[in-house]
């Protein structure tokens, strides 16, 4: 690890207008996807794909998540499912499953 003095100042970042020094050439015979710089993407973009099943699963995730506060409350509630599901597979302590085997065993009285 590189330590830095009291003077040190972020650099600029580097001038650049694209992700490439020069375009990418062309493949000949091939229908290769291409990058069209400012271009607007589709509001549908998945579509794109021609793809049936990703289609059904956008379309059914728009209609159970019609607002971004109930897509975000989906995902806590998937997360905590996880978690919760997770602690399943946690070791489990024998002494705690022994207390509880104890305290909840029935008493039998012996009358002599």
């Amino acid at each position: 690890m590189a330590a830095v003095g009291p003077n040190f100042k972020t650099p600029d970042a580097p001038k650049v207008t694209g992700y490439l020094a020069e375009p990418a050439p062309p493949q000949a015979g091939t229908d290769a996807q291409h990058y069209v710089a400012g271009m607007d993407i589709h509001g549908q973009w998945w579509t794109l794909f021609h793809s049936t099943a990703l289609n059904e699963l956008v379309q059914q995730s728009l209609k159970s998540n019609p607002t971004l506060q109930a897509a975000q409350a989906t995902l806590r509630e998937a997360n905590e499912n996880v978690a919760a599901q997770r602690g399943t597979l946690s070791p489990r302590s024998r002494r705690a499953m022994t207390s509880v085997a104890i305290a909840t065993r029935p008493v039998r009285c012996s009358r002599h």
